[in-house]
């Protein structure tokens, strides 16, 4: 779950969609519902274990390489 302006933005495990890893090794995952969820290990204290626990709970599969730019 995150936080943004007040609303908390959710994803359950069995609805994520992808987790886009962009070059900074920050990470965005993405839900069906819409949620955009992004976090870097060095914003929180065990960081890059969340990054791994992330990692190893999202399928391989769905995986990809993003750009820093937004997507449109």
């Amino acid at each position: 779950m995150h936080w943004t302006e007040g609303h908390a933005h959710g994803v359950r495990w069995h609805r994520v969609v992808g987790l886009g890893i962009l070059p900074s090794g920050a990470r965005r995952l993405f839900g069906e519902n819409g949620a955009c969820i992004e976090f870097a290990a060095d914003w929180y204290k065990s960081g890059r274990d969340l990054v791994s626990a992330v990692d190893s709970r999202v399928p391989a599969a769905l995986h990809f390489p993003m750009d820093e730019v937004e997507p449109i």
